[in-house]
């Protein structure tokens, strides 16, 4: 016997005489996205808790605060989560958890980001692609505010940083209070969205853009002025 061959597109593919799957590739696509910034995160999140001893008091509460994260991004990875096919209630839950594994997440890398380079314990700017950062508004009042970024890959990398800014009087100075090429721009003009973050927030008039450089599995520091 010789088994047939298919040479054409296997989707849509229906499993009875009314139903087909399909759309799930693009279908909610903002939680795709977001699904694959929180494995970014804990991947770094995890780079960074390497550099704790392991039998530690500080390693098992950094441990249990990314594994609040693991634990929701296997159930988002889930044929009816990531496929976007679950009703908008079912949604709402994953998203539920995956927001507080990831503000579980943030704490643990700030902290372990603060006892590597002995500063503050950063914050993230998790609303900057809505052009909100409330890490910067000292800015408005003539304070210094200082950006860590790490490199959680194996090797060197050139990235463009765009921080979301209350005001256009800023300059961006490195480690070593050298200055560094950047270009601030207005922000885009939120109209509406189906889902406005909560709590209501408002959006920065301007962001800063510039371009660093990382070694691998290192971290830098950039003071916006």
């Amino acid at each position: 016997y010789k088994w047939p061959v298919n040479t054409h597109d296997y989707f849509l593919d229906s499993d009875d005489g009314h139903s087909y799957w399909s759309g799930y590739f693009s279908s909610r696509a903002e939680y795709k996205r977001w699904e694959r910034v929180l494995m970014n995160q804990m991947t770094s999140s995890d780079i960074l808790l390497s550099t704790l001893q392991p039998d530690s008091d500080t390693f098992s509460l950094r441990w249990n605060n990314i594994d609040k994260l693991r634990q929701a991004l296997g159930v988002a990875q889930h044929h009816d989560s990531i496929t976007g096919t679950e009703r908008l209630s079912v949604r709402n839950q994953y998203q539920k958890i995956l927001h507080e594994g990831s503000v579980a997440t943030d704490a643990a890398q700030g902290d372990m980001l603060a006892e590597i380079t002995g500063l503050e314990a950063p914050r993230v700017c998790s609303l900057a692609n809505l052009s909100t950062c409330i890490e910067t508004q000292p800015l408005s009042s003539y304070e210094s505010v200082t950006v860590i970024i790490f490199n959680p890959l194996a090797w060197d990398r050139t990235e463009t940083v765009v921080v979301p800014i209350p005001t256009n009087s800023v300059a961006v100075v490195d480690s070593g209070n050298n200055a560094i090429t950047s270009q601030i721009q207005d922000t885009w003009a939120m109209t509406t969205t189906a889902d406005p973050p909560s709590p209501p927030t408002s959006p920065l008039p301007f962001e800063i853009v510039f371009t660093v450089s990382v070694q691998s599995l290192g971290y830098t520091t950039v003071t916006l002025n």
